[in-house]
């Protein structure tokens, strides 16, 4: 093992250990600076568009899955899950004389998640995960006949990819003392034999309520983008790889983050950021996207996240 893959492990340990040990649920920037790892909140346009640079995902836009109808919308299963939007209707329509409607929808909404006893966030999160994956394995209208919605991707579950072995953090936390039940869903990957690439889409369902963390990342996110890295750059197929570009997709029932998003062929840059507090660049880059849906189908943005994770 050379003195440069050495010093990578190491750090990604360290690091590691720290996550691991973290002991709050939401994490600020400040938070995750203190952690070593520098994040920021990535701009996005009305259309979705992501305006940075480099730039390793880029959903299709909602038109796409509206040119495409699914083929048996009833089949879909459903998904209850009212959001702000749902109690400011419901008070226009309730209340109409009511002089500041969107501080009685908020009241309405706050008073609805807090009626949920703490056990009832991951099962909600999985009626969301089942409700996505419903759509993901559906059929859609093509030019030249029926297709699946998953055939829109390059990404896959290539599981004979997965670099875990004996001794390496799992994928998933529960019961005590773990503060948040989370686990991972599903991964997918880029398959091509021709010309890999350490590209990999996550999914995390956790027993959280999302809406408490507008402005933070989730420890399990910041977790579970660690643990993959961690067994990845030490004797993964990609250990020599200076970039690992993750997108997390963290699912909750009250959809703050994706129910549906498809991605399509990515965009690899090698330019990358300073690493906080560090005159050389990062040997490691994971992209964190949050990623709002709306309805049954497009993709709409609330807030992204991208965090460097340094391995020098």
């Amino acid at each position: 093992m050379n003195m440069e893959k050495q010093g990578r492990d190491s750090v990604l340990h360290s690091l590691y250990l720290r996550v691991k040990e973290y002991k709050h649920v939401f994490l600020s920037l400040d938070d995750l600076k203190a952690l070593g790892i520098q994040a920021s909140q990535v701009e996005t346009s009305q259309d979705g568009d992501i305006h940075f640079n480099p730039c390793f995902f880029q959903p299709y836009p909602e038109r796409v899955l509206q040119k495409y109808p699914l083929d048996n919308p009833n089949g879909i299963t459903d998904l209850n899950c009212p959001d702000l939007d749902y109690f400011l209707r419901k008070v226009e329509r309730e209340y109409p004389d009511q002089k500041y409607p969107i501080i009685k929808a908020k009241s309405l909404y706050k008073k609805y998640l807090s009626s949920w006893p703490e056990d009832q966030w991951e099962l909600r999160a999985l009626e969301t995960e089942t409700h996505v994956e419903c759509q993901i394995s559906s059929l859609r209208k093509g030019s030249t006949g029926l297709f699946f919605t998953g055939d829109l991707t390059e990404f896959q579950s290539c599981k004979k990819h997965y670099e875990r072995k004996h001794g390496d953090p799992g994928d998933f936390e529960s019961g005590f003392p773990y503060e948040i039940c989370w686990t991972v869903r599903s991964r997918a990957d880029l398959c091509d034999t021709i010309s890999p690439r350490p590209h990999s889409i996550v999914c995390t369902t956790a027993a959280v309520p999302a809406s408490d963390a507008h402005q933070c990342l989730a420890i399990h996110e910041v977790r579970a983008i660690v643990y993959l890295m961690l067994p990845r750059v030490s004797h993964g197929r990609f250990k020599h790889a200076h970039i690992h570009p993750v997108s997390l997709r963290f699912r909750t029932y009250n959809l703050r983050f994706t129910t549906l998003t498809i991605f399509s062929s990515c965009l690899f840059h090698t330019r990358v950021a300073s690493m906080v507090g560090s005159s050389k660049p990062p040997m490691m880059v994971s992209s964190l996207y949050n990623i709002l849906s709306c309805g049954a189908f497009g993709v709409k943005l609330r807030r992204r996240w991208s965090c460097l994770f340094a391995t020098i």
